[in-house]
């Protein structure tokens, strides 16, 4: 059993490192690089945005939103195609569309703990 680092694992292609350097290399215009490689079939594209020009990367700000995920679930008939909800935690400004599965429809919203909100249930036959 000796240490076996400096070989090609058998998942790894000869040749597939060079490649994708290459296209990545010759992506797109300035700032604005894109990967693309369709080696298994399925095309895989990574972009990246420009620079701003001030050499400095941007950064991501969280908030601290102090929320907590509640499932909404509607079980109905089988002829049930799609099943909406709003509520007064938006003031009632738009309609949340509940994902169907095998026996219900559900979704999951952050919503503020101590708080009570009024939802509305839109069910399409």
């Amino acid at each position: 059993m000796g240490n076996n680092q400096g070989a090609l694992h058998k998942r790894d292609r000869t040749g597939d490192a060079q490649q994708r350097a290459r296209q990545w290399a010759s992506g797109g215009a300035a700032g604005n690089h894109v990967l693309t490689t369709s080696e298994d079939g399925c095309p895989v594209q990574v972009k990246i945005a420009k620079s701003d020009g001030s050499g400095s990367t941007p950064s991501i700000q969280f908030s601290e939103a102090n929320e907590y995920p509640v499932v909404f679930k509607w079980q109905g008939g089988s002829q049930t195609r799609a099943v909406y909800i709003s509520g007064s935690w938006d003031g009632w400004k738009k309609k949340v569309p509940l994902c169907k599965s095998t026996q219900d429809f559900s979704t999951i919203i952050n919503l503020s703990p101590g708080t009570v909100f009024k939802i509305s249930t839109h069910i399409g036959q």
